[in-house]
């Protein structure tokens, strides 16, 4: 009789002459079954999450070719960008780097009130913004990133990593994927110190405000 009840109640999903929370704590949560249910439902509804962020728009890459034309032509390549000069120049300059891209303007956030500091996330926050910038001379951190972060995925529990790890993932993949083969092993030859110790803070949390 007890299986039979414990069965009814995880089909049926309502208190039976017992309260709520006896159901949840008794009933529901000792069972494997409802635990494995609701980690499918869990892994489902992270994966829907990922597949719409990953069909929004990607991180915009200013390649050589356009800053070249900036050094000749400041107001053509602003314009091309959709930038203003002044934006473009700082931009290329490394002035406005922020973790791996840079930001167009941090007072003009998506995740803040207009004029106030954006305060999202170098990690996730900038590379789901549509202030970022990837610039070639960032390409050995971004590829570095992308590396350390496709190594942490078999050594975490799937469900943390993919709610961590997956869109940014994503993000920095669509960013390699515009530079050649050529490009991308140059770049894993200029990865320096500097760069490994920026990722172990991002990753650590250490930049995201508190």
């Amino acid at each position: 009789m007890r299986r039979i009840r414990q069965t009814a109640l995880e089909i049926q999903r309502r208190p039976v002459s017992h309260s709520r929370n006896t159901l949840r704590d008794h009933y529901l949560r000792r069972s494997e079954t409802v635990r494995e249910q609701s980690q499918n439902v869990v892994a489902e509804a992270l994966e829907e999450q990922v597949v719409k962020a990953r069909t929004a728009a990607d991180v915009a890459v200013l390649s050589p070719r356009l800053l070249s034309l900036a050094a000749r032509d400041p107001e053509a390549a602003a314009a091309e960008a959709r930038l203003a000069p002044e934006v473009l120049k700082s931009m290329a300059s490394g002035e406005r780097d922020t973790g791996v891209v840079a930001c167009r303007d941090h007072r003009e956030s998506p995740h803040a009130p207009a004029g106030e500091a954006c305060p999202a996330s170098f990690l996730n926050g900038c590379l789901n913004c549509a202030n970022a910038r990837a610039l070639p001379h960032q390409l050995p951190v971004q590829i570095a990133l992308h590396d350390r972060l496709a190594a942490l995925r078999p050594n975490l529990d799937p469900q943390t990593w993919q709610a961590r790890y997956a869109l940014p993932l994503a993000r920095l993949r669509s960013i390699l994927d515009y530079y050649s083969g050529a490009e991308q092993a140059a770049a894993r030859v200029a990865v320096t110190a500097r760069h490994i110790a920026l990722i172990d803070t991002l990753l650590s949390g250490r930049t995201d405000l508190r």
